[in-house]
Formats: C-alpha cells, structure tokens, sequence
C-alpha cells in the first residue's frame, strides 16, 4: 500500500461524547489520501467502541496501555504515521470538509 500524502494524528483520552462528529468531519474530507492514526491513550469510557464503528481502512487504531502525558501520546502516534504531511485533530473538534484540500493547495503554492 503507497504511502498517504497527510497522517492525520488524532490523540484520544475519554473523547467518547465528541468522536464521532470529529471523525464524521475527517471522512468529510473532499481531499481523500489520508490516513488517520487514531492513538487511544488508555481511555476507561467508550471511545475504542466509537471507533470500531469506523469501517474504513484508512483507519489505523492504537492503544496504550498506560496513561502518558499529551506530548508523549503525540510522539507515539507521529512515529506511526506514514504520510508525507501531518495534520492534528483534537478529540472535540471539528474540520470543514474543505481543510485538508486547501492546506494542501496552500503548501503547493
């Protein structure tokens, strides 16, 4: 499998209530060769259940297994990614379907 163009990092702790408009926004994506590395960082609610309902291969889920703090989290997930760029979405936000194509429109420019 080649490479995707952007890793999107997506660092998770207790996210349950907000993932899946957050990942809806990344599936939303008009700009579609991204891999999501989806870093679930030892969540006691569901969030892990959340995902699974993803079916998309783009998705690539991990856990750990013992809480670390957000910078480390970030550095384990980074270290997964493949992708010739990195983008971050936080567990709670949201990205227009536009952003990943006009990021990458701009870095072109």
């Amino acid at each position: 499998m080649a490479a995707p163009t952007v890793s999107i990092i997506m660092n998770v702790r207790n996210g349950e209530p907000y993932l899946g408009e957050a990942l809806d926004s990344v599936l939303s994506q008009t700009f579609d060769d991204w891999e999501l590395i989806f870093w679930d960082d030892n969540s006691t609610d569901g969030s892990a259940e959340v995902v699974r309902l993803y079916d998309d291969p783009r998705i690539r889920v991990f856990r750990s297994a013992l809480d670390v703090p957000l910078g480390r989290a970030r550095d384990a997930a980074i270290a997964e990614a493949r992708g010739e760029w990195l983008a971050f979405l936080d567990q709670d936000d949201v990205w227009l379907p536009g952003k990943l194509e006009a990021q990458l429109a701009l870095a072109d420019s």
